[in-house]
């Protein structure tokens, strides 16, 4: 079945917003007594942090886990989880380097280092927004079909090893 490129994103982007709708409120609901009131810009900034690298992990889930047309990136997390980590790698990474950054992010503006932490939402904030342009640009999709490099599915001979279903390819 031939899709078009419009229905690849379309269904790519909804699939995105459901699952940060599902992650906010369940984050919203989830101990709700340990959770800070969003009251400041440093606070929604880590919410928006948190979505955006919900989305991170997901596409590494989608792309360098699933998929050995793509691999793992950034230097950092290629040397702790493989450049082509298995999913409970990607999972363990995604939730340690997410507490990390909420911890930081505390431990910044418990200590009135309100600036320090404005800029340090920013940048990450901006990274991981380049970093989820940059997975969407070489090919990896959230809920459809990956798009492969040409070079990639010639060397395996017009489609990679096949991947567990829930990531199965229309050809």
């Amino acid at each position: 079945m031939v899709k078009s490129r419009w229905f690849e994103f379309a269904i790519g982007g909804f699939a995105a917003a459901a699952v940060l709708l599902v992650a906010v409120l369940i984050g919203g609901l989830a101990g709700c007594a340990s959770v800070p009131d969003l009251t400041t810009a440093d606070e929604y900034g880590e919410v928006a942090f948190q979505a955006e690298h919900l989305v991170d992990v997901i596409q590494t889930l989608h792309g360098a886990s699933q998929n050995p047309c793509f691999s793992e990136g950034d230097p950092t997390t290629k040397a702790i989880i493989g450049a082509h980590p298995s999913q409970a790698a990607t999972i363990a990474w995604g939730v340690g380097y997410g507490a990390l950054h909420y911890g930081i992010t505390a431990w910044l503006l418990d200590h009135d280092h309100d600036r320090i932490a404005a800029v340090w939402q920013a940048a990450s904030i901006i990274d991981t927004a380049s970093v989820i342009n940059h997975n969407y640009q070489i090919g990896v999709r959230i809920g459809a079909p990956n798009r492969d490099d040409a070079a990639c599915l010639k060397y395996y001979g017009g489609a990679p090893p096949s991947a567990p279903s829930v990531f199965s390819r229309e050809r």
